[in-house]
């Protein structure tokens, strides 16, 4: 409890004191000493500005703020806080609606003032006003750093606080909101704009608004170990995640259409075989969803300047396993895809380039890592030897690596898009097979699309003919090159508005959700509650364990899911 002993006397700052009766203070006496005061310790911050490594800190940003305004307070007044102050405090008292964390603005502090000042509102204590004036200055300018460049900063691997390039943009910023008090139409600026944000913020703030986003401890049994446990564990989950209702728990039926629908939104097979990758998904409770909405937030809000305002391209994000081709925010095609393998060497990296080449029947370069450490033959390939180096060519035709087409855009990585003769991989749940291209389920169809969208005029059918009507290498360029987009989001939003999670098939989350949630309330006890098993529970569905047997092989080590990377006939595709 701040300050409610505080009496009406003695302390003097300058000649006024620091607390006094609220009536006997006039506006202009108010604002002359407050004025004052701010101007004084806004003077004594520590303001860091260092040319050579660019960086400045929030006290550089708030000293040019205040010097512009002439010291007159921006968030308080006689009553505690002004307009702007109350938009200000109300938004951080409901940061997680926006995928920022309370931590990071200092906000405990900030509402215990606030609490002290609103409990003995008869008074004006200068002193308190005066904290909370620069306190939410700071969090104001934290805000607007984190919104337009995101909380973390990956080069240094900590909190962002660098404020070089933006400083002028956010005094501009905060102008505006005095001017127009409008405090959340002006933030909102600093946002990406790009569509599919738009409906994945919309879906966060939906996903806050109604569920408790503390921890809540969920296990699911291993269904090979207890069966029926797991299944027991299982429904329980999906009425925790709101795919059952808890009438229906005990009825298989609606047990087993439950658990299809959960599959499909977590881009697994709808096989209701409940497999370890799904009882992982079945796993992560409302804690951790929050974690994953906020840091795949921030990494929109940290890529925002990449992104263009295209009305058609291409959108492979990765960990979902899928290509979109999209035109005027309408899904125009949507394939499956295979991404380069989850072994540190072969990720397919984040890309944003634009299509500007299709290749039809395209031969294949086979490259160096390939042939040194994986080619035991090169019987059916083309070898010119130049000295000590060696290329091998792979001719087109069915049985070519890059299959019947490749979707070129250019790119430092020498990725790309292209069909593959292994079809049988679009049909698994962990697609992460190939050496870093972007394998494509129906590229033709992909690849028709595009040209549609270009100046081409013919159709599917007529790419079809052909394609078959000789195998020769052909190449259309595009006179209007299609951006395409290879971006890495663990949670997005659908086109109707559904937030959907992925795996994290690369290991990118957990190092940012330990700098972004260390300490948080958000974090996940540290012991989880083992369920009792439920003898009685139904066994009617046992027998949809030998529908499929479960391919995924389990680390005992951290607990994750993993796919073996030895596939057949595999080693020579990209």
């Amino acid at each position: 409890m701040l300050c409610y002993f505080l009496l009406f006397v003695a302390c003097k700052n300058k000649g006024s004191e620091t607390i006094v009766e609220a009536t006997t203070v006039s506006d202009n006496e108010f604002n002359n000493t407050i004025k004052e005061l701010i101007a004084t310790d806004i003077r004594k911050l520590d303001a860091i500005v260092i040319d050579s490594i660019k960086y400045s800190n929030w006290q550089d940003a708030a000293q040019a703020i205040y010097k512009q305004a002439d010291y007159k307070p921006i968030w308080v007044d006689k009553e505690v806080l002004n307009t702007n102050g109350q938009q200000l405090y109300n938004f951080l008292n409901s940061a997680e609606y926006y995928a920022l964390l309370k931590d990071k603005y200092n906000f405990s502090s900030i509402k215990n003032i606030y609490d002290s000042l609103q409990h003995n509102k008869s008074t004006i204590n200068y002193e308190l006003l005066k904290q909370l004036e620069q306190q939410l200055t700071q969090a104001y300018l934290n805000i607007a750093l984190h919104l337009d460049h995101g909380m973390y900063n990956a080069g240094k691997k900590e909190i962002n606080s660098n404020f070089w390039e933006s400083k002028e943009q956010y005094i501009l910023l905060l102008n505006n909101i005095i001017k127009e008090k409008n405090l959340l139409a002006q933030l909102e600026k600093l946002e990406p704009q790009h569509p599919i944000y738009k409906r994945y913020k919309e879906a966060l703030y939906q996903f806050v608004s109604k569920n408790n986003i503390l921890p809540n401890a969920i296990k699911v049994r291993d269904y090979k170990l207890d069966s029926v446990g797991a299944i027991s564990d299982a429904r329980i989950a999906l009425k925790y995640h709101h795919y059952l209702h808890d009438t229906l728990v005990n009825n298989d039926s609606a047990y087993i259409d439950a658990l299809k629908r959960f599959q499909k939104d977590n881009g697994y097979k709808a096989d209701a075989v409940l497999g370890s990758m799904t009882a992982r998904a079945l796993e992560r409770d409302n804690a951790q969803k929050f974690k994953l909405l906020v840091i795949n937030a921030d990494r929109w809000r940290a890529n925002k300047e990449n992104y263009k305002d295209d009305s058609k391209y291409v959108w492979v994000n990765l960990p979902s396993y899928k290509l979109r081709v999209v035109h005027q925010d309408t899904i125009v095609k949507e394939k499956n895809v295979v991404i380069g393998k989850a072994n540190g060497k072969n990720s397919t990296p984040e890309i944003i380039s634009a299509i500007d080449k299709i290749v039809l029947w395209p031969t294949w370069s086979v490259p160096q890592s390939i042939i040194k450490h994986e080619m035991k033959s090169f019987k059916g390939y083309k070898v010119i030897k130049n000295g000590s180096y060696t290329q091998v060519i792979q001719p087109p035709g069915y049985r070519n690596a890059l299959g019947t087409v490749k979707i070129l855009f250019p790119n430092k990585h020498s990725v790309y898009i292209h069909d593959t003769p292994t079809k049988y991989l679009f049909n698994s749940d962990y697609r992460s097979h190939s050496h870093g291209c972007v394998r494509c389920q129906d590229p033709l169809e992909v690849a028709s699309a595009l040209m549609q969208l270009d100046t081409f005029k013919f159709d599917y059918d007529s790419l079809i003919r052909l394609r078959d009507k000789k195998i020769a290498t052909k190449q259309f360029t595009l006179k209007n090159p299609i951006s395409v987009y290879l971006q890495y989001y663990t949670a997005e939003a659908d086109w109707s508005g559904n937030l959907k999670f992925f795996p994290d098939v690369y290991k990118k989350d957990e190092e940012i959700i330990n700098v972004l949630f260390n300490n948080a309330i958000y974090n996940k006890p540290a012991i989880k509650q083992e369920p009792k098993k439920d003898s009685t529970q139904s066994v009617t569905l046992n027998a949809k364990k030998e529908i499929k047997k479960d391919t995924l092989v389990k680390n005992k080590n951290n607990d994750s899911v993993t796919q073996p990377e030895t596939i057949q006939n595999d080693s020579t595709e990209l």
